[in-house]
């Protein structure tokens, strides 16, 4: 299991830092709650993450953004 995702938003988010622990929280409300899992069903499908409860546009730009950090950091491990 990679990093859980409220605490990699809380700690990565360039926006307020509330909005992003909120946005952690609905997602794992939706039953993600790894980093790594979001970031592949964005890839995979972006629609699906969008239909999720409590899901907005707003949510859907700290997701995009926060998935970004988190492909920039993978990139850079061994």
């Amino acid at each position: 299991m990679g990093e859980d995702i409220q605490k990699y938003l809380e700690s990565h988010s360039t926006v307020h830092r509330e909005f992003a622990a909120r946005v952690g929280t609905q997602l794992a409300r939706n039953g993600i709650d790894d980093i790594g899992q979001l970031c592949s069903l964005l890839a995979k499908n972006p629609e699906d993450v969008r239909r999720l409860r409590n899901i907005g546009v707003k949510s859907m730009s700290v997701i995009y953004n926060i998935c970004k950090v988190y492909q920039n950091e993978e990139r850079r491990r061994p």
